[in-house]
């Protein structure tokens, strides 16, 4: 993937205006976030993508082949979820156990981390 690639792609992964299947990620993960509604909860997922110190891993899912981003908040264990394969926002979920959660994900994982020049994609 090129830097314009990789550029075009975080810029994609940040600047969503909703989550789809709002309601359904309301019901599962809300109350991981203590959001009162649906639209709370959107709000939060929102701020969250636009975070500038997330980090950023992507794999392979088992089931469907799509390639997931994983956008990382580590302190609160904050998750934001983009399908690439899909070309839109995932999930909205909070995780205490980031490192069993991305243990426990099969696949080869790669963090994408911002350089002072460009975009850089290391193994993990």
């Amino acid at each position: 993937m090129t830097q314009a690639e990789l550029q075009a792609l975080v810029l994609e992964m940040t600047t969503a205006e909703r989550l789809p299947r709002l309601s359904l990620h309301f019901r599962r993960h809300g109350h991981e976030f203590r959001a009162q509604t649906p639209q709370e909860y959107e709000t939060l997922f929102l701020a969250h993508i636009r975070r500038p110190y997330l980090y950023r891993f992507t794999f392979l899912d088992r089931e469907t082949t799509d390639t997931l981003w994983y956008l990382i908040e580590m302190g609160s264990g904050d998750i934001a979820i983009y399908n690439e394969t899909r070309r839109r926002a995932w999930s909205f979920l909070r995780s205490p156990h980031i490192q069993s959660l991305l243990g426990g994900t099969h696949g080869y994982w790669v963090e994408l981390v911002r350089t002072p020049t460009d975009w850089e994609v290391r193994p993990w």
